[in-house]
């Protein structure tokens, strides 16, 4: 689930596309999947495959992924608001 929400995300193999990237990265992040929680923290800071940036929402998924074991979203949650 996640390779296909980097497909659509980055635009490979498939035309780029935010919307179809958000609800994959869905489906993986209601699994656990730490990658996906911090692709989807990313997406809702920017607001890219959502109605409109949402702070709040991108920093409960990035503590969602710090806990899942990204150190990636340690790092950026140690710089909060960013």
């Amino acid at each position: 689930m996640i390779r296909i929400g980097a497909c659509y995300d980055l635009g490979t193999g498939v035309p780029q596309n935010d919307w179809p990237a958000v609800a994959w990265y869905q489906k993986a992040a209601q699994k656990g999947n730490a990658a996906a929680q911090f692709n989807l923290a990313k997406m809702y800071e920017s607001g890219r495959g959502v109605h409109r940036p949402d702070a709040a929402t991108a920093r409960d998924y990035s503590m969602r992924a710090a806990a899942a074991g990204s150190d990636e979203a340690r790092r950026r949650l140690a710089h909060w608001p960013y």
